[in-house]
């Protein structure tokens, strides 16, 4: 059963609510690797708001929103109209598969979740759908450089960010 609050947070969605920035995580497991972006951003006093296909995933502060929106149509259709400014993932090929790009959203984030290749491990079509990447460093920066010449791909803003 979703709790009485999360059903107000959805419908805000879909009600057009403008968000600042949203962390979206497949399950628990991927809360490891935005806890520093998100505490960071706290300190600076940034509003955080924080999805998830789990329903026992969520970041215990009162600053963060935590919204469970499962794995199913409500999912794939909140990432079709959701608005933001900055919305941050760790999914490759964004747009190509069943999850796709919101128009309303000004920057896709994509945050790194292993310290592999970028060509290697993933397709070359993976961080097409991005605006900025958070490279682990110089080696992704370099990759990252390589796989837009390569596909003829928009130019992103790529951070040196660690891991």
């Amino acid at each position: 059963m979703i709790k009485t609050q999360n059903l107000k947070s959805i419908f805000k969605i879909f009600l057009g609510k403008k968000y600042e920035n949203i962390f979206f995580s497949e399950n628990k497991n991927y809360q490891k690797y935005y806890i520093n972006y998100i505490n960071n951003l706290l300190e600076k006093n940034y509003k955080v708001t924080y999805l998830s296909s789990e329903k026992n995933d969520f970041i215990d502060n009162n600053k963060v929103e935590n919204i469970y929106i499962g794995k199913g149509l409500l999912r794939a259709v909140i990432f079709r109209i959701i608005s933001c400014k900055f919305f941050y993932l760790t999914i490759v090929d964004l747009d190509n598969h069943e999850l796709k790009k919101s128009k309303n959203v000004k920057n896709y984030i994509y945050i790194f979740h292993a310290a592999v290749s970028a060509h290697r491990a993933y397709s070359n079509s993976a961080f097409n759908n991005y605006d900025i990447i958070c490279c682990l460093g110089p080696f992704h920066n370099n990759e990252i450089k390589k796989l837009e010449s390569n596909n003829l791909t928009k130019k992103k803003k790529l951070i040196n960010s660690g891991y």
